[in-house]
């Protein structure tokens, strides 16, 4: 059942007056986010239970954290999951499916942090939120490199999405509308590639949608197409 805002806002005050903390839910993609695992004793102090998924990291950990870390196994806040079968996107589907579990055994205000540079569990991050959850994916941003460090040779060798993406990151304001995105398209390119493929593929990517003729652009995708540069 997905709780209204006055149900959220009298949940956390009941919890409030009662010293009962609000569950926060971290789930890790350490395959994808392997450094994260230095935050490791730290995460086991702010988060109420970790989830760590993967399919085939050989990750270490210091021999100090032994002890804090059996008690977070033996209490239950932390679990580290191996997927039967290390298959493309194996420790994604690990997340999705502990996110849904949890999803239906903890408190509806259980807040879930999500942590990876997988677009992809944004759908993950969508669909508990559509469900009366709180939930976020936390990525690690790279700011793209500015087009003039970039050799000429490098340059040749740049798709022109990447490229493109990368000129949207550094630019603002942004084309509002389809019709001066095409333009722009064709501007930056000098009428050098066909401005509909590339905003074809800015749209499949998921960097922009239009509705209507009007733009709307999804950072954290045009941030990643620009850093596969």
């Amino acid at each position: 059942m997905v709780m209204s805002a006055q149900q959220k806002i009298m949940t956390q005050y009941f919890n409030q007056i009662n010293g009962i903390k609000n569950m926060n839910v971290l789930l890790l993609d350490i395959e994808n986010r392997p450094n994260r695992l230095l935050n490791l004793t730290e995460d086991l102090t702010n988060y109420s239970s970790v989830i760590i998924c993967y399919a085939q990291s050989d990750f270490k950990i210091p021999i100090d954290w032994i002890e804090p870390i059996a008690k977070a196994f033996s209490a239950g806040t932390l679990k580290i999951i191996k997927m039967p079968n290390a298959g493309k996107n194996a420790a994604d589907f690990g997340i999705a499916f502990w996110a849904g579990m949890l999803a239906a055994q903890q408190p509806n205000d259980t807040h879930y942090d999500i942590i990876s540079n997988d677009a992809d569990l944004d759908f993950v991050v969508d669909l508990l939120i559509s469900q009366g959850r709180s939930a976020k994916r936390i990525a690690m941003i790279k700011q793209p490199l500015p087009l003039e460090t970039i050799s000429e040779e490098k340059a040749k060798t740049i798709k022109p999405l990447q490229k493109y993406c990368l000129y949207l990151a550094k630019n603002d304001p942004r084309p509002a509308k389809s019709k001066s995105l095409i333009n722009n398209i064709d501007r930056f390119f000098k009428e050098t590639v066909n401005p509909n493929d590339v905003l074809t593929k800015l749209i499949k990517k998921g960097v922009v949608s239009i509705n209507h003729g009007v733009v709307t652009y999804n950072n954290k995708r045009l941030l990643e197409q620009a850093q596969k540069i």
